[in-house]
């Protein structure tokens, strides 16, 4: 019932903080199993993630680092999802 348009208004604040304090990784995990991004328009041919395997991989294999943020660049979660995303496109 949250109106989400993109993996970063789920994940991060507009300051780059976490969003969600008890949205953990094994949350994330279990609803990226049950493929539950399908209305968020995510994953696919041409979409932010082409499988769910992608997305688990990058989103869970990296959680630590997204969650990630310092005062010297408060937006290091975001940038590095980008980094991760821009990798697999090379």
């Amino acid at each position: 019932m949250r109106p989400y348009k993109s993996i970063d208004d789920l994940l991060w604040n507009e300051d780059g903080t976490w969003r969600h304090s008890k949205f953990n990784k094994k949350a994330l995990e279990s609803l990226i199993k049950i493929r539950a991004f399908g209305s968020m328009d995510m994953v696919g041919e041409g979409k932010t993630f082409s499988s769910y395997r992608q997305m688990h991989d990058i989103v869970i294999g990296s959680a630590d680092q997204l969650k990630k943020r310092t005062k010297k660049e408060p937006l290091y979660g975001k940038n590095k999802l980008k980094e991760l995303l821009g990798d697999l496109m090379q």
